[in-house]
């Protein structure tokens, strides 16, 4: 039976120029990746801004009708705490059925529409 082979340690020297070289495309690579990170981060922010708006005008429109958090989970079957934890962003992921619940207990209609890239 043969041994494994072993291999020495070994480092690869570069020419200035290489090293260089291998320094510009690092960068680069690293400026892309900080430009999809952010991007990243602006869509994700866009779509948390949208649900807090969402969420304030569901909010206005409870306390408009003179309701309480009690009053809205009786209606709604949603518990009170999750109902506050919903109304103060604490629950940044709620289900679409959640909010479709928590606007019909209030007498409105939750719309959502699909719209393509104006590209």
């Amino acid at each position: 039976m043969s041994e494994p082979k072993r291999y020495r340690n070994t480092t690869t020297r570069f020419t200035p120029a290489q090293r260089k070289q291998y320094k510009t495309e690092a960068a680069k690579v690293d400026r892309e990746e900080q430009q999809a990170i952010l991007a990243q981060a602006r869509r994700v922010k866009a779509r948390v801004d949208m649900l807090r708006q969402v969420l304030g005008e569901l909010k206005a429109e409870r306390q408009r009708q003179g309701l309480s958090l009690t009053d809205l989970s009786r209606r709604s079957g949603i518990d009170k705490a999750a109902l506050s934890r919903l109304e103060n962003a604490a629950n940044a992921n709620p289900k679409l059925d959640t909010l479709v619940r928590y606007a019909e207990a209030i007498g409105i209609e939750l719309r959502v529409t699909v719209a393509g890239n104006a590209a």
